[in-house]
């Protein structure tokens, strides 16, 4: 983001380092598998940033399907355990320079039905 750009977000993000899974809306709705792993740079329970080798494979604006399992020893930091549901791709960045290990940043907006699973207490 550039500095002149004005922050939308109502949120601040966390920085934190997840697995994330993402797909084709309409195949997740299908049953089928999300093809697409990579890890979170920094989310919050509005939004993820992730980065994905695949990303590439989706447009802005698109609705995708998305999974973000926060593991146990992540939790201290973030109120949720699992994310899950749909979610608007903002933007796309590309992070690599190099066609050999490609590397996308998605900004992801999580839309109205994404179900927040609350972290519970270790005893």
């Amino acid at each position: 983001m550039n500095t002149t750009e004005q922050e939308r977000r109502r949120q601040p993000r966390v920085r934190l380092t997840v697995p994330v899974l993402c797909g084709k809306a309409s195949g997740y709705a299908r049953g089928r598998d999300l093809p697409c792993a990579g890890w979170s740079k920094d989310l919050n329970a509005e939004g993820v940033y992730a980065m994905l080798r695949e990303g590439n494979a989706f447009t802005s604006g698109e609705i995708v399907a998305v999974n973000v399992e926060i593991p146990w020893e992540s939790r201290r930091g973030f109120p949720f355990s699992r994310i899950a549901g749909t979610a608007r791709v903002v933007r796309i960045d590309p992070l690599s320079k190099t066609a050999q290990e490609p590397m996308w940043g998605l900004a992801l907006a999580f839309c109205p039905d994404v179900t927040r699973l609350g972290a519970m207490a270790r005893a």
